[in-house]
């Protein structure tokens, strides 16, 4: 059985901590004044939910092939 401290050093909890999460309060946000920074902002933000996605999709393991799931 893994103790706390094991927990703490496990690569993918390692992975998620070095994540880069930009800052987002109500104060900048209203001083937004054109759809730049609203994309700038939004952009930021799909990088890291792409960074999650990535780090969790690697948690399944490999495949040996690709399995085809057209009909013949």
């Amino acid at each position: 059985m893994s103790n706390a401290s094991d927990d703490k050093d496990h690569p993918v909890l390692k992975a998620f901590k070095e994540i880069e999460k930009p800052l987002v309060n109500e104060e900048d946000i209203a001083e937004f004044t054109d759809e730049d920074d609203f994309n700038r902002l939004g952009v930021s933000l799909l990088i890291e939910a792409g960074c999650y996605v990535c780090i969790a999709a690697n948690t399944l393991g490999v495949h040996e092939k690709w399995i085809e799931t057209r009909p013949q």
